[in-house]
């Protein structure tokens, strides 16, 4: 039955295409694509901030003119992704910042960066001394996150993302799946002990399992398919149904000592208007 779930499989089109992030060994410009370090700003843009006047956690900046060709995203444009570090559920804050900057300026000077500028002095300007907010604590606590991911640029690069298990398409493509699997019910003997106790779904593992498969499943990844650690946030909400993978990104998590995966899910609809104003995010449900 093996060779019959195989065809199947790959004619029932569930292989999308993921746009993977990988780091380099360069030192990154402020225009290009990067993890860490300080975001592209303007000479007179300020540091985003959070309502209670906490500094945003810059994760990744996405420069477009960067990225391989791709049916989702233009050739010119920069955005930005942000974390708010001390969010809590019993305030009205915002959990995470997402910035689109649709024209990239490339003059140093016209920007508010300056590579011999101590970042954490650019960021002290924000607080008074009188404040409560313990910035020397938030410095240091900022420098150790990126002890290893300072201004590091980034590639990317095309690959084939396979649908996995703990997506929200998984359930349409198994009912796919097995309908299809009813066209050859003649063909085999334990057909409806097969169907009833999902056996079909074994034959997949030799797809699924094969080391690159994974690799691009638990990547840091635009678009493709949501690898999650626990229920997609889109399946309880059939406003976010048709919501597509943005970015997966891999953080670690000082609570729980492990990296966990960070999913952002946009509108197709909004993606196209570039639209980043609506997205939703699976570390603040």
């Amino acid at each position: 039955m093996q060779d019959k779930i195989k065809n199947i499989y790959y004619s029932i089109a569930n292989i999308k295409k993921a746009i993977m992030i990988m780091k380099t060994n360069e030192k990154a410009l402020p225009w290009d694509s990067k993890i860490g370090g300080k975001p592209y700003l303007l000479e007179d843009d300020e540091y985003p901030v959070s309502c209670e006047n906490e500094p945003f956690k810059f994760l990744i900046q996405i420069n477009f003119n960067d990225l391989p060709e791709n049916d989702y995203l233009p050739t010119q444009g920069l955005l930005q992704f942000f974390l708010n570090n001390d969010y809590s559920y019993d305030e009205d804050d915002q959990p995470f910042l997402i910035k689109f900057i649709p024209h990239v300026i490339k003059e140093d000077k016209k920007l508010n960066y300056d590579e011999e500028d101590d970042f954490d002095d650019d960021l002290n300007e924000y607080f008074d001394e009188e404040d409560d907010f313990n910035y020397e604590e938030f410095s240091d606590d900022y420098s150790d996150d990126l002890e290893d991911e300072d201004d590091i640029k980034i590639d990317f690069q095309i690959s084939e993302d396979h649908i996995n298990p703990s997506c929200l398409e998984w359930q349409g493509f198994t009912n796919h799946l097995a309908s299809c699997l009813y066209n050859y019910q003649s063909e085999l003997e334990d057909y409806e002990s097969i169907k009833e106790d999902n056996l079909y779904l074994e034959d997949l593992d030799f797809i699924l399992d094969e080391e690159e498969v994974v690799e691009v499943r638990f990547s840091n990844k635009l678009f493709g398919y949501a690898s999650n650690e626990e229920e997609d946030i889109r399946i309880k909400n059939d406003a976010y149904k048709n919501y597509l993978l943005l970015l997966q990104y891999s953080l670690f998590d000082e609570e729980e000592k492990k990296d966990r995966i960070i999913k952002w899910f946009i509108n197709p609809l909004d993606l196209e208007k570039l639209d980043f104003s609506k997205v939703i995010c699976s570390y603040y449900k």
